[in-house]
């Protein structure tokens, strides 16, 4: 959905996870040498694997909270960072 939304029509690349993470790790060492801001990183890797299942069960209960749809929070999120020239 993100790559449509950005207008990206590229090809999938499916990295097995350990890969991955070694790639993250010799990453890490060059965004340090480099003075950069890292973007793929350990952590980052970690945080989307995790799986970690969150709930808005409570707040749905409790404060009548409705999550946007999907869609849209892509999409206005793909435009700020177009404005913003993060392109």
């Amino acid at each position: 959905m993100v790559r449509e939304a950005a207008g990206i029509y590229s090809q999938t690349v499916i990295i097995p996870f350990r890969l991955a993470k070694m790639a993250a790790r010799a990453a890490a060492v060059w965004y340090r040498l480099s003075r950069t801001c890292g973007r793929f990183t350990p952590y980052s890797l970690e945080t989307v694997n995790d799986n970690s299942d969150i709930s808005i069960a409570k707040a749905q209960r409790e404060l009548g909270y409705s999550p946007r749809p999907l869609w849209e929070t892509i999409r206005d999120t793909v435009r700020w960072w177009k404005e913003n020239n993060f392109d």
